[in-house]
Formats: structure tokens, C-alpha cells, sequence
């Protein structure tokens, strides 16, 4: 708190040295210190015996008698300050020191000292309030502004004028107006291009249709066609794409390919949803992976034939041979069962069966015995037998 001033107020002390004012009362129409102020509270005073003086701050205390403490010394005529000696009487007064006494410029103006303390209730400067505060301006362009933050929530600023409140951009990382300017630039010209390049346009140069999609006939049984993609060089060389189901059973789902020459359908192929070709200009077509293994391999059936015994397995091979001699099989059986020979003829007796001694064969062979002499003959075997 700042010090007191009272009016009228002189008392006199005697002889204090250094140390407090032991006050004797007021002077014929002055007051006393307790008079003006309360206890405790800090004043102004000034001290002179007549040859010396001082002056600063003090604290009242109220008593019988009621004294005055040199809290802090301004100033003395000795130019210290430093509490002088004062051995004889003395008159104590509450005076403002010129220190303490604002001082106006020539032009009127106030003069206050710059802040050093911004949480103390100070006076402001104006160039203290330049640095420290935003200048608002209201003229015939602007709007001044009453106020300011940032919202805790949203971290978002804002401002506030006389017609409300502003919210400003949060902190990030904004493209330049240069960056803006560009992008919409190159956007622009991008739009532009792809208008220029895209196709199925009238007065375009590729040939071909685009179907849009047609909702499917749901019933069962019912085979539905997607709209075919086309595209052909001057009508004559060209290919279609579509896709093929039939409601119910997902298994015939295809897509379908055809090559055209000059707009007739030339070649076609179905794939089929396990990725085989179903169908084919050429035929039933197979890949490598789909053609099994077990089935028949150089010339023997291994399995699919109406055998009651499973293991059971047949092998057809054509050689020419003579009576009495040893035939090979070509994949040795372990156990062979059994051997049927046949001799296609021309004649009128067409397919002859022969006579096979299997008396001594083993799984790698057996032997001719014909019915007749003759020489070598072509022969189509059937052997029979266990691996």
C-alpha cells in the first residue's frame, strides 16, 4: 500500500538519535499522527530540528506515547540515506517528498516511470503499453477489438469486437496463398486433360461400347448376361467381353472372351469360376494342373473302370509278335491276373481272340501260342493285374 498524507499534521520529538520518533503530541493548531491515520499505518514524514533534515516512510504505532518507526529514509540534506542523529528536539510533519510528486512535460503530460514489476497495481506508460499490449485501431476500415484467447477445449483463438466473436485458424501447417494458387492450377489442368484424353464420346476415334450394369434376373434356372465391352480396329479385327450365370447354380458362372475378324466371332473361350477353360473354339480345353495323373499313363488305365476290385488295374499296348514268343508288358505288374490278346482282321473274321499261355508268365511278361503257325502279327493286349 502506498504511504498516507493527512492534513495539518505536526508533532515534535525529542532527542531520538537514530532510532524511532517518540512523539510528544501536536503543535498549537496542527493534528497528531493518530489523528490521521490508523495503527500500523505507513506515512509520509519529513524531520528537522532547524539545522538538518530528513524524510521518507514511517509506521505508526498508536500509543501513550504513540511513536513513528524510520521504515525507510528517502532522503537527507547531509545527501545519504541513512538515518541522521538527531540529539535535541525535533519537529516531525506529514509532508509528500518530491519523489513521490508526479511530474508534468511542459505540454501537460503525465510522466510515470517505466514497470519493473507487472504484479504490482502500477501506473502505465505509453511506451510500456506499446511494447506490452496489441494496438487496436477503429476507423473507417477497421473494427477495434475488446478482447481476446484461446478456447481451452478446442485450443482454437479468437477475437471479439463490437459485433461479436471471430474464431481464427488453429495452429498447423497452411499452404501459402502461392501453394493454394498452384495446386488449383494444376487441378484445373489435370480436369482438363483427363476431359481431352477420356473416351466413348461422340466424335471420339476409339471404336467400342461401354454397357452401364442392368439389375439380374433373380429366378432360378435363369441365365443372366452383363452388358459386353467391344473394341474392334476399322471393324474388322476385335474382341468382346462378358459375363455369363445362371441364377441358382454359381458353379456356371463364366466369363466369356471372343476374338471377331471383320465383326463375325472367329474364336471364343469360357473360363469357368475355378479358373479352368470350359469351353473353347478348339474344344474342351484343359490346363496341365487339371489333367490327372492317375488316370492312364503309357497306356495303363488307373483307375474309373468298372472293376469291383478297386486295386485292380488294366494296361492296352499293341506290339507285333510271333507264336511262342515272350511279350513284355510295358509297366511290370507285381501280380499279373490275366491277358487278352486281339487281331484285327479285315477279313471276315474281323476281331479274333487269341490263346495266351500265362503258365510260367510273371508280372513282366507271358507268352504267345496262336492258333495257327504264321509268321510275326500285330497284336492289341489287354493284361490285367495287381501293382
Amino acid at each position: 500500500m502506498a504511504p498516507q498524507l493527512g492534513n495539518y499534521v505536526l508533532e515534535t520529538a525529542t532527542a531520538p538519535g537514530t532510532g524511532s520518533f517518540t512523539l510528544n503530541g501536536p503543535e498549537t493548531a496542527r493534528r497528531s499522527f493518530s489523528a490521521a491515520f490508523p495503527n500500523g499505518g505507513t506515512v509520509f514524514y519529513f524531520a528537522d530540528d532547524g539545522s538538518s533534515a530528513e524524510w521518507g516512510v514511517g509506521t505508526l504505532t498508536i500509543g501513550t506515547p504513540s511513536t513513528l518507526s524510520r521504515t525507510t529514509i528517502i532522503g537527507t540534506t547531509s545527501g545519504s540515506a541513512s538515518a541522521l542523529n538527531f540529539s535535541g528536539s525535533v519537529e516531525v510533519y506529514n509532508e509528500i517528498p518530491a519523489e513521490y510528486v508526479p511530474i508534468l512535460e511542459a505540454d501537460g503530460h503525465l510522466l510515470v516511470k517505466s514497470i519493473t514489476d507487472w504484479t504490482k497495481q502500477q501506473a502505465l506508460g505509453a511506451a510500456d503499453a506499446e511494447g506490452r499490449y496489441v494496438k487496436s485501431v477503429n476507423d473507417s476500415t477497421n473494427i477495434r477489438v475488446d478482447g481476446a484467447g484461446i478456447n481451452k477445449q478446442t485450443g482454437v483463438p479468437w477475437l471479439h469486437t463490437g459485433s461479436g466473436f471471430t474464431n481464427l485458424q488453429a495452429a498447423g501447417d497452411y499452404a501459402t496463398n502461392a501453394a493454394v494458387n498452384a495446386e488449383v492450377t494444376a487441378r484445373v489442368n489435370a480436369v482438363a486433360g483427363l476431359d481431352a484424353a477420356k473416351v466413348n464420346r461422340a466424335g471420339d476415334t476409339m471404336r467400342g461400347a461401354l454397357s452401364t450394369f442392368n439389375d439380374p434376373n433373380l429366378t432360378n434356372g435363369v441365365y443372366n448376361y452383363s452388358p459386353a465391352f467391344r473394341t474392334y480396329t476399322n471393324s474388322r479385327a476385335g474382341f468382346q467381353f462378358f459375363a455369363q450365370d445362371k441364377v441358382g447354380d454359381g458353379s456356371t458362372a463364366s466369363g466369356v472372351l471372343v476374338q471377331e475378324w471383320n465383326g463375325v466371332a472367329q474364336q471364343y473361350w469360357w473360363f469357368n469360376p475355378d479358373g479352368g477353360i470350359g469351353q473353347s473354339s478348339k474344344g474342351d480345353v484343359a490346363f496341365v494342373s487339371q489333367i490327372p495323373t492317375d488316370y492312364v499313363t503309357n497306356g495303363t488305365f488307373q483307375n474309373s473302370l468298372p472293376f469291383v476290385d478297386k486295386n485292380l488295374r488294366a494296361q492296352v499296348f499293341t506290339k507285333v509278335v510271333g507264336n511262342g514268343v515272350w511279350v513284355t508288358i510295358p509297366q511290370a505288374f507285381k501280380t499279373l491276373v490275366g491277358v487278352l490278346a486281339l487281331q484285327f482282321s479285315s477279313g471276315s473274321e474281323g476281331v479274333r481272340p487269341l490263346r495266351v499261355e500265362t503258365n510260367g508268365a510273371t508280372g513282366g511278361q507271358f507268352q504267345m501260342s496262336e492258333w495257327d503257325t504264321g509268321g510275326n502279327t500285330q497284336y492289341t493286349f489287354l493284361v490285367f493285374g495287381y501293382f
